[in-house]
């Protein structure tokens, strides 16, 4: 018998047992994100327009999307088959107009230490404290639409300037009846992926 080892616990036994922990972790991580990202979505049109119809949802950060609601897949681990513990990241759709045009924001967000960092693509970064389920947003919703306005802003500047600018801001649009595949109506829910099966 190999020193350290035991026929009650070998090395397959403590490999095991490190796996099983990493699976915990990357649902404790994951169960974290989702809640922050859910929060995000469902405030941040109250912080727009109070009273305002539903103006801001949960959307892949990449790829074709509708303004709608995606839940477990609207995070970049939906359709993995497992969940990696690392960054997570989603998508914001905001309505940007009276009709039906919204404009999708890039976002992601990782645990480091007991903070929360949710980092807006080409924007800024916030940090949330992981256990602080009812904590404040309203300086992330604030820098939030700047970072939006601002966009526009920038670019109604740069035609009256006589140019037209360039880079997206990790910014893209869509219309409530484009048609538009939806890639991700049959990718499994994160929420019952299994952890962790992954190549290296």
């Amino acid at each position: 018998m190999v020193a350290g080892m035991s026929a009650d616990h070998t090395r397959h036994h403590t490999l095991k047992d490190t796996a099983s922990r990493y699976a915990a972790l990357s649902l404790e991580n994951y169960a974290h994100i989702r809640a922050l990202a859910e929060r995000i979505a469902r405030e941040m049109c109250a912080y727009l327009h109070p009273n305002n119809p539903p103006c801001v949802f949960l959307v892949p950060p990449q790829g074709p999307f509708q303004p709608r609601d995606y839940g477990g897949r609207a995070f970049t681990v939906s359709g993995r088959g497992f969940l990696p513990l690392g960054p997570i990241g989603f998508g914001l759709a905001v309505r940007v107009s009276d009709h039906a045009d919204f404009l999708r924001v890039g976002l992601s967000c990782a645990k480091e230490g007991e903070e929360l960092v949710v980092r807006i693509k080409d924007g800024g970064a916030y940090e949330f404290h992981a256990g602080e389920a009812d904590a404040d947003l309203s300086d992330f919703f604030e820098h939030l639409y700047q970072h939006i306005l601002n966009w526009y802003e920038e670019r109604i500047r740069l035609y009256e300037e006589g140019h037209y600018g360039g880079g997206g801001m990790g910014f893209e649009m869509v219309r409530i009846g484009d048609e538009q595949p939806d890639e991700d109506a049959d990718r499994p829910d994160p929420d019952h992926a299994t952890a962790p099966v992954s190549d290296y």
